[in-house]
């Protein structure tokens, strides 16, 4: 953040308030009350080495030149010795949060504003502090609370404890912590903390459920996020906008078509197929007039079966294009199923290798 970590309007006046709302109240401090040098040298040094905010050489010299409280002082100074990283960075982050959401609060009012009282409330009971949120946010959504923060800062709230930012489900716009506090299918966007249509699965995690968001910036409930979660469906192998499916699309099919029920198939249209065959029971079959044309299969209706002995399953549908799929041989034994073609006296005789038996060309 360099050595102005925050603006004109809050300094380090505003961070040792937040330092010390950061820690467990009612600690005893051993600085001097008015003792801001001391302060100072301490909350830099701490900085640096948590690599938090100001690291520069100049970073106590600005605060000694801002700080003339000594209560500050005395209060940032206690909150000093207990203060995480962590929290130290949050604090940072509040600071510079709380003098940028004030200052677009003073610019949307249109009569006075008290922009102490907002840094004041702020700054003791600061919200999710994600900085990138303000600007994501119109004056309709900043009001409601920054109204709340002057409420603190002029101690009109009592012991009402009261969590600024937060409220029902919010329209876009809204601060959020997760996809169920928004509404409309929002996702809560994690760059800056407000409802907002999706930008990644990210957007709309959920402490309940999973959501997927779709290409439309919806969160939408999904049985899956990635293929991994479909390993053992019954439904598909592949996750494809948050549903488990045998394939979503064409690239999910090299060379072949996606069929939603089936997944991938041969052709879903004549046009799939090539110019002298035509698309039946989502395969391409060639075309023709008359059993001669199609040579070990039979032309059915208008296109040629498959040739008779091409495996199938009996208990399948269409996998000869026509022709049925049978199990027994010419000696009437079970064999695996294969593809055959009628011989009546008149149709052209069986294949070579098949024994016409039973209106059947079978297989020895």
């Amino acid at each position: 953040m360099g050595s102005s970590f925050v603006s004109s309007f809050l300094r380090s006046t505003w961070l040792a308030a937040g330092i010390a709302a950061w820690t467990v109240a009612g600690c005893s401090s051993d600085v001097e009350v008015g003792s801001c040098a001391s302060f100072c040298d301490q909350m830099c040094a701490r900085m640096k080495e948590c690599n938090v905010g100001d690291t520069s050489d100049g970073c106590s010299g600005a605060c000694k030149a801002e700080l003339t409280s000594g209560d500050q002082c005395s209060a940032g100074a206690n909150g000093l010795k207990t203060l995480s990283c962590q929290d130290l960075s949050h604090a940072v982050d509040c600071a510079g949060y709380c003098s940028a959401l004030c200052t677009k609060a003073s610019s949307c009012e249109t009569g006075g504003f008290d922009s102490q009282a907002c840094l004041a409330g702020c700054t003791s009971h600061p919200s999710k502090c994600n900085l990138a949120s303000v600007d994501a946010r119109d004056c309709g959504h900043i009001k409601s609370e920054s109204e709340c923060y002057v409420t603190y800062g002029q101690q009109k709230s009592g012991d009402v404890a009261v969590l600024c930012g937060t409220g029902s489900l919010g329209d876009q716009g809204s601060l959020c912590s997760s996809m169920s506090e928004c509404l409309h299918d929002l996702g809560c966007s994690k760059t800056t903390s407000t409802c907002q249509p999706c930008q990644s699965h990210d957007d709309c995690k959920n402490s309940v459920s999973s959501y997927f968001c779709t290409t439309e910036g919806k969160c939408v409930y999904a049985n899956c996020l990635k293929d991994d979660d479909c390993k053992s469906s019954s439904s598909g192998p592949l996750c494809r906008v948050g549903k488990c499916v045998k394939c979503g699309s064409d690239a999910d099919c090299p060379g072949a078509k996606c069929s939603d029920y089936d997944g991938c198939v041969q052709c879903l249209e004549d046009k799939d197929c090539a110019a002298d065959s035509k698309c039946d029971t989502q395969k391409c079959w060639k075309r023709c007039d008359d059993t001669s044309q199609c040579g070990a299969g039979s032309c059915f209706s208008d296109h040629c079966t498959a040739p008779a002995g091409t495996p199938c399953d009996p208990k399948g549908y269409g996998e000869c294009g026509g022709a049925q799929c049978i199990n027994v041989s010419a000696a009437n034994l079970t064999v695996d199923g294969y593809c055959t073609r009628s011989c009546y006296s008149t149709d052209p005789p069986c294949p070579d290798g098949f024994t016409c038996k039973e209106s059947q060309c079978r297989k020895p």
